[in-house]
């Protein structure tokens, strides 16, 4: 029973940490749904350090080209822009610059991306009727 109490009274004693990230998101079509314009929330808060809010808008046309920012209460502020090449695969370029007491360290970046998009849903789950496809014979 004395242990007990000890370890009660020890588990009192100690600091849990929290965090809290929590992101929001809205997507808004544009010229009948042609084009879309997206809208960013994401805020962040660990128990070490200040909680960071992010804001970030992009503008998608025809399915195509992208172009959006993002700020970054906290640590940086990044524009990016992004070109569908063929069905699945993508090119996009960013530049990011950080902000406060990082910006005389590091400075900036720039980023290139290829992006292939595989359909593994799609393929794998449906088949081409919308029915499930787990394998020869399924319906």
């Amino acid at each position: 029973m004395h242990h007990g109490r000890r370890l009660l009274k020890n588990i009192s004693r100690l600091k849990f940490n929290s965090s809290i990230t929590k992101f929001y998101y809205l997507s808004l079509p544009v010229s009948d749904e042609r084009d879309k314009f997206e809208v960013l929330v994401y805020y962040k808060n660990f128990s070490t350090i200040t909680g960071t809010l992010d804001l970030g808008g992009y503008y998608t046309y025809d399915n195509k080209f992208n172009l959006g920012a993002n700020y970054s209460t906290y640590s940086s502020s990044h524009i990016s822009a992004g070109v569908t090449l063929i069905n699945n695969l993508s090119l996009g370029y960013s530049h990011e610059i950080l902000l406060k007491d990082f910006s005389r360290v590091v400075g900036a970046s720039d980023e290139i991306t290829i992006r292939y998009t595989f359909d593994q849903l799609e393929s794998i789950f449906y088949a081409t009727t919308g029915k499930r496809n787990f394998g020869k014979g399924a319906s």
